[in-house]
């Protein structure tokens, strides 16, 4: 019997978002949406192998092309800084691979794999190399301790937006989408543009907010969440910093006022953010800025909310979790391969039934 693996992973830059399905003739599918930090470091062949580490979900340590490397919490440090031009191709790999073993490892070996992997527009030059490398490494590779192995039958590698656009109905549409390193803004035009038009703003992110701040967290991703927290009224800042919140609050209000009045300027003077139809928001720093969106675009709003009530539904550890703001994209384009379980179910009951009728 043939074991399908169904992967998408979202390399985003301050988290590690994938959905996985594997498939098996006569049995019930098994997902799982996993996250990883996204950090990821580079060691040496005898380090590597002196690590004590049960590789996890949200951990490992593996080897490809001859280089070692750690990846998710085992390679956090405590002062973490994203570079708003970082090149992704050897530590994306890496990161993927932390993803791809994990599954392998649970599904088996000689598994074939159809691996989308999601990428900022702005890194399209590399997106080639990244797929040839990705095809060739992930039949085979160190994870930990062990050698996996499987059956690449689909490698692709995409622009981010790619997973939202696929369900754009009315045209001209915008999709927002608002990471911790960058803002991706895209415009579809018309049923047949596609992915055409898409601009990456590096370094506008929420991550931007907190550049503009006198206040500098120990830790960048700390910093994010608190701030997160903030903007959408569970006052994170202030029961972390108590008494000494005053001034830090001060500086967030100034920074976000400067980021939304900056925004806001290039979204107006935008002609076709002016003429959408429909404007899509998604991403982590979405929920911050749910009551902005709502009073420039009112009507035109869509926050993608059946796709996060669906996530919640298919993944009930998000339940009560922002998270599915950041899984949008990513699950979007995993349902285009990774039909739901009922569906695969009753495909079975029909297949079933006709071969009863063929030989009855």
């Amino acid at each position: 019997m043939t074991r399908k693996i169904f992967l998408t992973v979202d390399l985003g830059a301050s988290l590690t978002k994938a959905f996985c399905q594997i498939t098996e003739d006569g049995k019930t599918p098994i997902e799982e949406c996993i996250t990883q930090p996204s950090a990821v470091l580079r060691t040496t062949e005898s380090l590597y192998e002196e690590i004590d580490h049960e590789n996890t979900a949200f951990s490992s340590i593996l080897c490809y092309g001859g280089m070692y490397w750690q990846t998710g919490q085992i390679a956090e440090t405590n002062l973490r800084q994203t570079n708003t031009d970082q090149h992704k191709h050897p530590e994306a790999i890496a990161k993927v691979l932390s993803i791809a073993g994990y599954v392998l490892s649970k599904a088996g070996e000689g598994s074939e794999m159809y691996l989308d992997l999601l990428l900022p527009k702005s890194e399209e030059t590399s997106f080639s190399i990244v797929k040839r490398d990705l095809a060739n490494y992930i039949r085979k590779f160190q994870y930990g301790r062990s050698q996996l192995t499987c059956a690449p039958m689909s490698v692709r590698v995409l622009p981010e937006s790619t997973g939202i656009v696929s369900i754009v109905q009315s045209y001209p549409s915008i999709v927002l989408m608002f990471g911790h390193k960058d803002l991706t803004l895209t415009k579809v035009k018309d049923e047949h543009s596609g992915l055409a038009y898409i601009q990456t703003w590096a370094g506008r992110g929420s991550l931007m907010i907190q550049r503009h701040m006198s206040w500098t967290p120990s830790n960048e991703l700390t910093g994010a969440k608190l701030i997160f927290s903030q903007g959408t009224g569970r006052r994170g800042i202030e029961k972390a910093l108590g008494e000494d919140a005053g001034p830090v609050l001060a500086s967030l209000r100034q920074a976000r006022e400067l980021y939304w009045v900056n925004l806001q300027q290039q979204l107006d003077s935008d002609i076709d953010v002016v003429q959408a139809k429909q404007i899509y928001i998604a991403g982590g720093g979405a929920p911050a800025w749910s009551k902005q969106l709502k009073g420039s675009f009112s009507a035109k709003l869509d926050v993608l909310g059946k796709v996060i009530r669906r996530i919640r539904q298919d993944f009930p550890q998000w339940e009560s979790s922002s998270m599915p703001y950041r899984l949008t994209d990513a699950y979007l384009l995993w349902r285009q391969n990774a039909q739901r379980p009922e569906t695969l179910q009753t495909q079975s009951i029909c297949q079933s039934a006709k071969v009863e009728v063929t030989h009855g």
